[in-house]
């Protein structure tokens, strides 16, 4: 009976560690695909957003939400990549039309879409609006190293920067089926204990 709870947590614990482990910190997109964050102040419980980027060809599409139910706007987003992407041209759209390309003067990244001013410019509650970057180099593969968003106007004029996190990534086949592998070793392993047991 002891033998078997230590499988079992045994088990438990390397499927942890296993989980752990897939969930990096940084997130590869590659050509034709998309990721979407999500943002969520941890001091400000209505004060949300959510960032999708495309990477098709040699251009970076953003498509940003401001999902707060509070009265909070967006001022500004920007990510870290490696390789650190040069941008030839951008355009604005939406409810970003007043927003701008900058190169981390916000300090949010080094690819950053700003507001040109705090005032009626920014991304209001309920508003979304598109970014697309037209990039100096046509990128097999681009990793997002950190994504934040600034959000303006919280409670008592407050401001907070936001780090994105996306979705649990799904572990790679061979990851699964190397546990799976395990699992199987082990359960052959208590049953040919049981029979000799019994024999």
């Amino acid at each position: 009976m002891i033998r078997r709870l230590l499988l079992t947590s045994a088990a438990v614990v390397m499927m942890l560690t296993l989980n752990a482990a897939a969930k990096a910190d940084t997130v590869t997109l590659a050509q034709g695909q998309s990721v979407t964050f999500t943002f969520a102040s941890t001091q400000f419980p209505g004060t949300t957003a959510t960032a999708t980027y495309t990477l098709q060809g040699n251009q970076l599409r953003l498509t940003l939400t401001n999902t707060s139910t509070d009265n909070t706007r967006i001022k500004g987003i920007g990510i870290s990549t490696t390789p650190n992407i040069g941008v030839t041209n951008s355009t604005f759209s939406g409810g970003l039309s007043n927003f701008q390309y900058s190169t981390g003067g916000g300090g949010l990244g080094n690819l950053e879409a700003v507001a040109s001013s705090t005032g009626s410019t920014t991304l209001n509650p309920g508003q979304t609006g598109t970014a697309v970057f037209t990039l100096a180099s046509v990128p097999t593969t681009l990793t997002f190293d950190s994504v934040v968003v600034h959000f303006i106007s919280l409670p008592n004029g407050n401001s907070e920067k936001v780090g994105g996190q996306t979705n649990a990534p799904v572990p790679e086949p061979a990851t699964m089926i190397l546990l799976g592998t395990g699992l199987a070793g082990v359960a052959g392993s208590i049953r040919r204990k049981r029979k000799n047991a019994e024999n």
